[in-house]
């Protein structure tokens, strides 16, 4: 078990869904945990692969946080991927 972590980020995503725009929070432990903005429902948990958690620093313009990333390089050594 990895655990949730604590928050660091949250990026609002709008990729066109249905049922709208997205907030996805990225955590200490290298989790994305995704909210629907408008229902404020939970969507999802993943555990973050590397890249994903560099593509929403980089597009909001915000340096990369190196620690995340390194979890998240570690989960994916460990064949990590689903909660």
């Amino acid at each position: 078990k990895i655990g949730i972590g604590k928050v660091a980020d949250a990026f609002l995503v709008d990729k066109g869904h249905k049922d709208g725009a997205e907030i996805h929070t990225v955590t200490t432990n290298g989790i994305i945990i995704i909210w629907n903005y408008n229902t404020h429902k939970l969507v999802t948990l993943l555990i973050a692969r590397p890249q994903q958690i560099k593509r929403y620093y980089i597009e909001y313009g915000l340096p990369v946080p190196v620690e995340i990333v390194k979890v998240a390089s570690q989960h994916k050594k460990q064949g990590y991927h689903t909660i």
